[in-house]
């Protein structure tokens, strides 16, 4: 393991203060997820945690109020919904983003764009204040390859930081599926390092992080198009 590489990495993702309330998570040992664990995984009891800096977020199944926090949503999870599907069942669909490219399932999760309020016609009622933000659901399962929607992943959330936008990855639980596109984000910044040194800087920050070794491969094949 590199060491000194590792040091720098923790350094470059350390917690800064943000409004969303975070907490760091004292280090595990790796370990293969069983199926279906991320049903029994007691999580994230303080919140959304803080992975990159202070808009880079790694979370469980939220609510549509937490989701509101946030100015990007990414649900890596088939089983999990859209929260705001609830909040209002008329939904304005946008066009596919640049950053879709040409990868059909990677273009259909875009739902829609960021507004502050639900469009209010005289026949529906009073619009809602609560922040619809710009949400990608990809139907991941647990044996899942997920290496070809990683690049399109991370360049997304790259692009929408760099605009100072907030983004929250989730999947059920977020032990495994969404803690596999963090790390695969860790090491979208910082190539040179190993696989299992964006593993440990990341649950460094929050021990909940355990993707299975399907998903595990599939960062390892992630890893190989970036170097």
């Amino acid at each position: 393991m590199k060491t000194g590489t590792h040091a720098t990495f923790a350094e470059a993702i350390a917690e800064e203060d943000s409004p969303i309330k975070t907490q760091l998570a004292s280090r595990a040992e790796f370990r293969v997820a069983e199926p279906g664990e991320d049903q029994k995984s007691p999580g994230y009891p303080l919140g959304p945690i803080a992975i990159y800096g202070d808009n880079v977020f790694l979370y469980s199944e939220p609510t549509a109020s937490e989701a509101s926090r946030f100015d990007v949503v990414i649900n890596v999870a088939r089983e999990v919904k859209n929260p705001f599907h609830d909040k209002r069942q008329s939904l304005v669909f946008s066009p596919v983003p640049d950053t879709a490219a040409s990868n059909v399932s990677f273009a259909t999760a875009f739902e829609y764009q960021p507004c502050d309020r639900f469009t209010e016609t005289p026949t529906t009622p009073k619009a809602s204040s609560v922040k619809i933000p710009e949400y990608i659901h990809m139907p991941w399962d647990h044996n899942t390859d997920i290496a070809p929607d990683l690049m399109h992943l991370c360049e997304t959330i790259d692009n929408r930081t760099k605009l100072g936008k907030k983004v929250l990855v989730h999947c059920q639980q977020g032990a495994s599926r969404s803690a596999s596109l963090i790390i695969a984000y860790g090491l979208y910044l910082k190539p040179e390092l190993s696989v299992n040194d964006a593993y440990y800087a990341a649950q460094a920050k929050s021990r909940w992080i355990s993707p299975n070794m399907k998903l595990m491969y599939s960062l390892q094949d992630f890893h190989k198009d970036l170097l």
